[in-house]
């Protein structure tokens, strides 16, 4: 097989089978990335009369949730709803309108940066706007239920972009429902909810001309770039000091041999502090 001269052509297109072309999961919480096949957005039954059908397509198992479920229809840009189906937990709605508050503006900035995939291939990326209508967020019980499409993540983002223009995004996240007095809440709660919101609002565009396998580095991109900030905001949030968290990533990768990206200290220190959201 022919080779590529930074990075073989079987290396990229393994990388590229990690993503269905329609949706882009956003497994957030491993070291690697999902790796669903042939995921297609699933249809509504036309025969189920609940107000959930459009998320019980996704994710059956809802089904046998409490029916005391809450919504919040957050104050924000773009129209987003929490669906709460825990009994035991809350969620801050200011916190989380916060977040998605922050990105909307976020992606209006023209950020653009070098970035070089797998130690070998360069690579332009470019934060844009995700063409979203409406993002939902479904907060589910970790109860050993596998979420939609993925076998072990605890997060993941689904992508109706069955009209490219108008997506709508579907963040199903996993909690313990429980969380006693005495008991610290888990800190990974915070950073999945920060990086599907990632997920859900930015578009990273990636430019390259070292490879002809642009869509594959468009989606590690993706990945790359949501999980490294919400490290960022994570280590903000817990008020950590710019040399801390240099150190706990300055050898960090993901999915093999890309760098988490660090920002410098200015941009650090400018990232707001926010709360927990998850109580």
């Amino acid at each position: 097989m022919e080779q590529q001269q930074r990075l073989s052509r079987r290396d990229f297109l393994k990388l590229f089978g990690l993503f269905t072309i329609s949706t882009l999961l956003a497994g957030c919480n491993n070291p690697s990335p999902p790796t669903p096949s042939g995921y297609e957005i699933p249809t509504i039954n036309p025969l189920d009369t609940s107000p959930l059908a459009y998320l019980t397509r996704f994710y059956p198992h809802m089904e046998d949730l409490s029916n005391n479920y809450k919504v919040e229809h957050l104050n924000t840009e773009i129209p987003t709803n929490i669906y709460n189906f825990t009994l035991n937990r809350k969620i801050d709605s200011d916190e989380a309108t916060k977040v998605f508050s922050f990105y909307d503006e976020y992606v209006n900035q023209n950020i653009s940066f070098p970035y070089r995939f797998l130690l070998s291939v360069n690579a332009a990326l470019s934060v844009t706007k995700r063409p979203i209508i409406e993002r939902n967020i479904i907060v589910v019980p970790d109860d050993g239920t596998s979420l939609p499409a993925v076998t072990t993540e605890t997060a993941v983002t689904l992508y109706d972009d069955k009209n490219p223009n108008a997506v709508k995004t579907y963040t199903f996240i996993k909690v313990k429902d429980s969380v006693s007095p005495l008991q610290d809440l888990d800190q990974t709660d915070f950073r999945k909810f920060v990086v599907e919101a990632c997920q859900s609002t930015v578009l990273i565009i990636a430019e390259s001309d070292e490879t002809p396998y642009i869509r594959a580095i468009n989606n590690l991109g993706q990945e790359v770039y949501c999980n490294s900030f919400s490290y960022e905001l994570e280590d903000r949030h817990l008020e950590l000091p710019y040399q801390q968290h240099i150190e706990k990533f300055k050898d960090a990768y993901l999915f093999g041999t890309n760098p988490v990206i660090i920002s410098d200290e200015d941009n650090y220190l400018s990232m707001p502090i926010f709360g927990e959201i998850i109580k």
